[in-house]
């Protein structure tokens, strides 16, 4: 018999975020620009299987000092149903304020792409 290893793909959720409004009429704002700048990364792992969920989880206009944002909320609701295993953002500032590196998140990891790139 031959023994076969099944990878699991790994299914990462990116979020995005712009506190303020300023440019996100524009056809191309920085939104998408973050959002281009994930899904780069997440296809640096495409060897990994690494692939990236469809879902829009974006909040613009909003400040990361709340945890009131609806992008937020489908994504935390995701990740509680078991539909994500990896969060990538852009940069840290991205990075809801309750999860940053001092409050480890306990079942999904974050990776960012941007300045100060690393993992979580």
């Amino acid at each position: 018999m031959i023994a076969t290893t099944e990878k699991k793909v790994v299914r990462c959720a990116i979020y995005t975020r712009k506190s303020n409004e300023d440019g996100l009429e524009q056809a191309y704002n920085s939104l998408h620009a973050q959002r281009a700048m994930c899904e780069s990364y997440i296809a640096s792992f495409a060897s990994e299987d690494w692939t990236a969920l469809a879902t829009d989880y974006s909040d613009g206009g909003i400040s990361g000092g709340t945890m009131e944002r609806p992008g937020l909320q489908r994504l935390l609701a995701d990740i509680e149903a078991g539909l994500v295993d990896v969060v990538v953002i852009f940069h840290l500032t991205q990075l809801p304020r309750p999860f940053c590196p001092s409050g480890r998140p306990r079942r999904w990891r974050w990776h960012w792409p941007g300045p100060s790139a690393g993992r979580r």
